[in-house]
């Protein structure tokens, strides 16, 4: 092998480990983002007083990506439509969160709803 075919050789291996550490740092970035999005998420379920006015507009626009794509993946995942209304109706988008209520209501069993119907009509005492 001549000089500068090992020069050449060492150059692409410089290369190819660059892009798998800016690639590894990069997944490192997304997953610290996602880890973020999901305590927040964490702490609007543990508290419904959880304010999200502190958060930043591109804070709000991640949780509902990182939403809206558990309800792709899943479009009868409850939690992520209830939780997308939540962020909606605290960020002041009320029709956005009537949309995903709604969602969230047509992802319910419907044996469950049925339930409560035959429930509310044995215990109407108002």
């Amino acid at each position: 092998m001549t000089e500068k075919e090992e020069e050449y050789e060492l150059e692409q291996v410089k290369k190819s480990s660059y892009k798998e550490e800016s690639t590894g740092s990069g997944i490192n970035k997304q997953r610290e983002d996602y880890l973020d999005i999901i305590n927040i998420i964490e702490s609007l379920m543990h508290d419904e007083h959880f304010p999200l006015k502190n958060e930043s507009t591109l804070t709000i626009k991640k949780i509902l990506s990182f939403l809206n794509k558990e309800i792709h993946d899943d479009r009868n995942f409850t939690e992520a439509w209830l939780i997308k209304g939540t962020v909606l109706y605290k960020t002041g988008k009320y029709n956005g969160a009537i949309d995903a209520f709604d969602g969230a209501l047509e992802t319910m069993p419907k044996e469950i709803s049925e339930e409560k119907n035959g429930y509310m009509e044995k215990n109407q005492w108002y």
